[in-house]
């Protein structure tokens, strides 16, 4: 019998997820951010795909001059904490990569983006209520546990 490499071991591993649709869980995807369960993460545009890729994100596309930002920020912070097994909810500062601007047509700040599995679902633009953003985000995790 011949010994399986490290190489072998990681490739099975990770075919096997991609066949039975197992996804990263809400920590995991906090851990390659360097975040924290419960905290915002930050994006940055080499992370942004990767990160909103599976899953449920939450993306805050903010700059650091806009006023209500901030408050969308106190907010945000909440958020995370409320949902912190369920989805990650993330920043992007768009003063850091005008491509995001452009992909998304971002016009107003703060723009927030709810992805699943990589997809728009839905936008908001100007400060958004808390209670607003926890119904959108469990929608969108309930209708991945469904599946």
């Amino acid at each position: 019998m011949t010994q399986m490499t490290y190489q072998t071991h990681l490739a099975l591993a990770l075919a096997l997820a991609w066949l039975c649709g197992c996804q990263k869980t809400v920590d995991e995807r906090l851990a390659e951010l360097g975040a924290q369960p419960g905290k915002v993460a930050t994006l940055r545009e080499v992370t942004f795909e990767q990160t909103i890729a599976e899953g449920v994100t939450l993306v805050d596309f903010w700059a650091d001059w806009c006023t209500p930002c901030n408050k969308q920020s106190e907010i945000l912070e909440d958020l995370a904490r409320a949902v912190s097994n369920q989805a990650v909810v993330a920043r992007f500062d768009i003063e850091t990569s005008k491509k995001l601007v452009k992909k998304f047509k971002l016009e107003y700040l703060p723009t927030l983006i709810l992805f699943k599995d990589g997809k728009p679902l839905q936008t908001y633009t100007g400060l958004t209520e808390r209670v607003t953003l926890l119904l959108v985000v469990e929608k969108a995790v309930g209708s991945s546990s469904r599946q």
